[in-house]
């Protein structure tokens, strides 16, 4: 029984069922990526088969896979409206507390808040975004150590030391272990920070561009189409930069 459910441990790191219900549409060409497991996912052994492909002959539309559903605007868009429209009532309470301070009363006020983009952007993708900066933390971090092992193998073989093979073997091991962890994890903080830039692109364009829709003719006559281009274009792009 014991070996078996280590077997079973094994495999499912190499293969992952389908879930049996999901709220997802389905696609004509499902990305690999859903239905591996955490090995596969780790050093992106699912790519292969495209990669193999493209060399072979040049890549058609139909060679490259669909957007993974949890990054498609249908998932990402009313995320950050629901963040943005909080940011909205907490500054509207906020102009509430301050409007009821006022003493002199000779005038009524409406309060009308304004939404922060900054606030949607964090409570929308800052989970992704910190876990990928702790990936980039551990590599700099790991970056210190090889000059470490690499000096104490220095010294091992100028010492010379008789009968401690092992403690040069280890050292070895050590060195090219920091930087085979050093690359996975490169790897995979690259993707995930590409992932989360694309993310805030998409939900930055869809705003603007709904935006550009709703606003009345007066606040067209201070904004160009040129300048409201300019903003799905290049504006939002630099968040992609940025991140």
């Amino acid at each position: 029984y014991y070996g078996l459910i280590s077997i079973l441990v094994i495999l499912s790191a190499f293969a992952d069922k389908e879930p049996r219900h999901t709220t997802y549409p389905k696609f004509a060409n499902p990305s690999p990526e859903l239905r591996v497991g955490a090995v596969i996912k780790l050093f992106f052994f699912w790519f292969d088969r495209t990669a193999w492909r493209g060399y072979r002959r040049p890549l058609v539309e139909t060679d490259i896979y669909d957007i993974n559903p949890e990054n498609t605007s249908a998932e990402l868009v009313p995320k950050f409206d629901r963040n943005f429209q909080r940011s909205v009532k907490k500054s509207q309470k906020k102009k509430e507390k301050e409007i009821s301070k006022d003493k002199t009363g000779t005038r009524e006020e409406e309060a009308v808040g304004e939404g922060s983009v900054l606030f949607a952007l964090t409570r929308t993708f800052g989970g992704p975004f910190l876990f990928a900066l702790g990936l980039r933390f551990v590599i700099d971090f790991l970056q210190f150590g090889s000059p470490v092992i690499l000096g104490a193998l220095i010294s091992y073989v100028d010492t010379e030391e008789t009968g401690a093979l092992w403690k040069g073997l280890v050292l070895t091991f050590g060195l090219f272990l920091i930087s085979f962890v050093m690359a996975v994890l490169n790897g995979n903080q690259s993707v995930i920070a590409y992932r989360v830039g694309f993310c805030m692109r998409t939900a930055l364009i869809s705003s603007i561009y709904r935006k550009a829709l709703k606003i009345s003719s007066a606040a067209k006559r201070g904004t160009t189409v040129g300048e409201i281009v300019n903003l799905m274009a290049v504006d939002a792009h630099r968040f992609f930069e940025m991140i």
